[in-house]
């Protein structure tokens, strides 16, 4: 499965006492395998949510580049994503642009 050091880094940094006090295995916890049927708001794989904000952020608003200067990234930060944001919800206001998935499954319940 996977290397005793590697598993032993996981318990003594990631996991602790958690599988020992619930009895369960640590893929269990961590496998994306055992995910499932789960909605958008159940327990949702936070890690995976920012890594993919950050592709977003990354690809579409700095273009892929490196290193940029901070005063470069506040500013493309403070007005090219904010002003993205809020033309994107009023496009949603006056149906010009579909809900996201949290608004979709809040019209659901």
């Amino acid at each position: 499965l996977a290397p005793d050091y590697f598993i032993f880094y996981l318990e003594q940094h990631w996991l602790g006492d958690s599988t020992e006090n619930l009895k369960v295995r640590w893929e269990v916890l961590w496998s994306a395998v055992h995910r499932q049927g789960r909605g958008i708001f159940e327990e949702s794989d936070t890690n995976m949510l920012i890594e993919a904000y950050h592709h977003q952020l990354k690809w579409k608003f700095l273009r892929g580049k490196r290193n940029r200067r901070f005063d470069d990234l506040l500013y493309i930060l403070t007005n090219n994503v904010l002003r993205y944001y809020m033309r994107r919800e009023r496009r949603q206001d006056f149906g010009f642009e579909g809900m996201n998935l949290a608004q979709e499954k809040l019209e659901e319940v």
